[in-house]
């Protein structure tokens, strides 16, 4: 349902008129199912007079939630989008950071064995210059893949700069956090 509402001033002089001061709102709800009236406290439906009324603002409350509904939905993705690396879907710089901050703040109040896994694909540039940007996103996306599938619930793995990497492995000491590492490498 749409309505078009309009307020103004028109001006008339001799063959001439001009619109003033003129205000268009126009209104648009989206449909779904009619809600039945609401009962009193005996049961009885609401005085019909009101039925008019009360489905206008059904209908406007129902336009409120859908899009409040949205607009909750559009911030989540923003939120996900400002923490992730559009290409290889694993954490950005600033969120790792982050992550990294958090962890050492905690280790100062509860000390755990924490290991931390920084990555350089070694020569990389070359795979760019030989086959083209577009192989070398590919070559970021299958290590991408690599590091998600390798690390455990909890760990955190995120994209450092170009072809750097880092991961966090909270609660893994040397040994196993070199173990993680030469899996990796050896994927």
């Amino acid at each position: 349902s749409s309505g078009f509402y309009t307020y103004g001033e028109l001006s008339r002089f001799q063959d001439t008129t001009e619109i003033q001061n003129m205000l268009l709102l126009s209104v648009g709800f989206r449909e779904g199912k009619r809600h039945s009236l609401p009962e009193d406290s005996n049961n009885n439906k609401m005085d019909t007079s009101l039925n008019d009324t009360m489905f206008l603002v059904q209908r406007l409350v129902r336009f409120l939630e859908a899009t409040t509904s949205e607009l909750e939905a559009a911030n989540r993705r923003l939120a996900d989008m400002a923490r992730m690396d559009r290409l290889t879907k694993l954490y950005n710089r600033g969120e790792i950071e982050t992550i990294l901050k958090n962890e050492f703040n905690s280790l100062q109040k509860h000390p755990l064995p924490t290991a931390v896994i920084m990555i350089d694909l070694d020569d990389f540039k070359s795979v760019n210059d030989k086959y083209g940007h577009s192989m070398g996103d590919e070559v970021l996306q299958g290590v991408a893949n690599i590091l998600i599938s390798s690390v455990r619930h909890g760990d955190s793995a995120g994209r450092w700069g170009g072809e750097e990497f880092v991961i966090l492995l909270p609660g893994a000491n040397v040994i196993s956090g070199a173990q993680i590492a030469e899996r990796i490498r050896q994927r």
